[in-house]
């Protein structure tokens, strides 16, 4: 996350008895999904997936059908299990490795 991200991505947070579980950040302008965290402890307890939902119906609501979602490859299953279709792979610019690209509507 680079200075100037906040001003322009739609952040939401994830909290479980005031704490933080997650977080996810939409960026309007690249239509894409740009992070999706969960703490390991809330995994399973659907925090993700409320945050998922609660991203797309913001990118909805900025005007977008559709996001684009570059996946760690362990996380793929989940956002298939949400309805992400596959849509090629991307190199990561921070580690190189080739990483699912999915696209799921809004």
């Amino acid at each position: 996350m680079h200075p100037g991200h906040l001003d322009r991505w739609i952040v939401r947070v994830a909290e479980r008895d005031g704490a933080v579980v997650g977080f996810a950040a939409v960026d309007p302008e690249a239509r894409e999904l740009e992070m999706l965290f969960v703490d390991p402890g809330a995994i399973g307890t659907g925090a993700g997936g409320a945050l998922l939902r609660d991203a797309l119906a913001a990118a909805r609501e900025a005007g977008l059908d559709a996001l684009l979602i570059e996946s760690d490859p362990d996380a793929e299953p989940f956002y298939r299990s949400q309805g992400a279709q596959p849509a090629g792979t991307r190199t990561s610019w921070s580690t190189g490795r080739e990483l699912p690209l999915l696209r799921i509507s809004t």
